[in-house]
């Protein structure tokens, strides 16, 4: 309090105020609320425009230049949000943290934000304050209050728009159980859309049923996630075919078929990922399947509450609840001792479940293509037996994603990524001292992707398309 007294000399519109520690949470909406209320006591008053950063968060020198002449061409634009970028990414991203950024902001925000049903990020923004205060301040319904302002701004008959452009940087977590937690935290705010409103107005009732069907969306994939990751490995260690046929005329059709559907979601993610200059993968929901115990838990929790304390209190394994952090997954640890941190603080066993699955499957499928080979009097049985049990060119992706997801923990653990002290990714303005990212810092944000995985399934489709025709 004595710094902010003592800057408030040099800089009389600075001013310093909190909620304290026994005012009702409501989390970050609370703190932006309590803010507005503050401003708006101030002998000034509150101002035309109203912005908010994440403590994190480093604004460049124009950024207000760049944000406020889209309010000057728009009257009835209420909140403009920046892109959401990083500076102290490892060399890799080995868990992928930018990429799903990527995808959000670079594509599906975008793509909403042409149509004026644009979403801005919490991040960083600014407000038109008439439109603030017309929908009574920040959203409290949820977690994620930045989605639910959007809503309820659009709602009230004002825009939303997103600006393509890196104006602030940010923070992301510098450990494994850092990143989990933060994943896990994303997925609950998420699934706090559907919330009671009180009143029987259409108009509540209205709300609260869209907001259900959000949230009944968001759980459903979370689920379908869930389900890819952990049930592919055990039908693959089943043995049991994963496409049924009657006639080898019928199984030709159905090799077609699947080669379609992979090449079309293939040419709708390679459009998508040139959207993206190719910073994201074609296909990029599998490039996190890894989360998927993330994501399902808080699903568990919110819509079976009994059944999530019965399960998890029982099992404890809940991820991203532990005690571990930077300290203890410290990068001069030996990889073992790493390793032994992930399976018993974060959980990581899971994957060590999934990976295990895979492998022994492949070594199902090995042997007995080995003895189906051994005794077929015909070579097409053994293309066969490939194709329908582990060579399904739509499965064939999936379940191999899914053995690259089990990996990483593990790959994390004996190759911890390198990351240097914060300021080391800083630079220092000459006139004003202020810290910025460095040219270095930010260029680690724009990474185009390997798609060789994807480019070896596509060929191998082709293969098994044109080897269809004789069976």
């Amino acid at each position: 309090m004595k710094h902010v007294e003592a800057l408030n000399v040099q800089f009389p519109n600075l001013f310093y105020s909190t909620r304290g520690t026994r005012s009702p949470s409501w989390h970050k909406a609370g703190n932006v609320n309590h803010g507005l209320r503050y401003i708006a006591s101030l002998p000034k008053g509150p101002g035309e425009f109203v912005a908010g950063l994440d403590v994190d968060m480093i604004s460049e020198p124009g950024w207000l230049r760049r944000l406020v002449p889209h309010f000057m061409q728009d009257a009835k634009l209420g909140l403009v949000s920046p892109n959401q970028r990083f500076y102290n990414i490892p060399r890799g991203d080995p868990l992928g943290q930018v990429l799903q950024f990527d995808q959000v902001q670079m594509v599906r925000t975008m793509r909403s934000d042409f149509v004026d049903e644009g979403l801005g990020g919490g991040s960083g923004w600014l407000a038109r304050r008439a439109a603030i205060d017309s929908i009574g301040g920040f959203s409290t319904d949820g977690m994620a209050e930045d989605f639910l302002t959007c809503l309820d701004l659009r709602e009230a008959g004002w825009k939303v728009a997103l600006l393509d452009e890196n104006l602030q940087w940010g923070l992301t977590p510098d450990s494994f159980n850092g990143h989990t937690k933060q994943i896990q935290r994303w997925a609950t705010a998420m699934l706090s859309f559907f919330k009671a409103h009180s009143g029987p107005t259409v108009r509540q009732r209205r709300k609260r049923a869209a907001k259900f069907v959000a949230e009944f969306c968001i759980a459903s994939y979370f689920l379908a996630v869930a389900l890819c990751y952990f049930a592919l490995p055990l039908i693959v260690l089943s043995g049991q075919p994963i496409v049924r046929y009657t006639t080898r005329g019928e199984l030709r059709a159905l090799i077609g078929l699947g080669s379609i559907d992979l090449l079309a979601q293939s040419t709708h993610g390679f459009l998508e990922s040139w959207i993206a200059d190719f910073n994201i993968y074609c296909w990029n929901e599998p490039s996190h399947l890894w989360q998927a115990s993330l994501y399902i838990s808080p699903a568990i929790q919110r819509w079976f509450p009994r059944l999530s304390n019965a399960i998890f209190g029982m099992l404890s394994v809940l991820p991203g609840n532990s005690g571990a952090n930077r300290s203890t997954e410290d990068k001069h640890r030996s990889p073992w001792g790493r390793l032994k941190v992930l399976l018993a603080e974060c959980h990581v066993w899971q994957h060590l479940f999934v990976l295990c699955s895979c492998v022994a499957g492949l070594a199902v499928f090995l042997r007995d293509l080995s003895n189906r080979h051994l005794n077929a009097h015909d070579n097409g049985h053994t293309f066969i037996h490939v194709v329908t049990h582990v060579g399904w060119p739509p499965a064939l992706f999936l379940w191999t994603s899914v053995l690259k997801n089990a990996s990483k923990p593990f790959w994390y653990a004996f190759f911890v990524p390198q990351r240097a002290s914060r300021e080391k990714y800083l630079v220092r303005d000459e006139k004003s001292l202020v810290a910025y990212p460095t040219a270095q810092a930010k260029d680690q944000t724009h990474r185009q992707v390997s798609e060789w995985h994807l480019c070896l399934v596509l060929v191998y489709t082709a293969c098994v398309a044109i080897g269809s025709w004789w069976l």
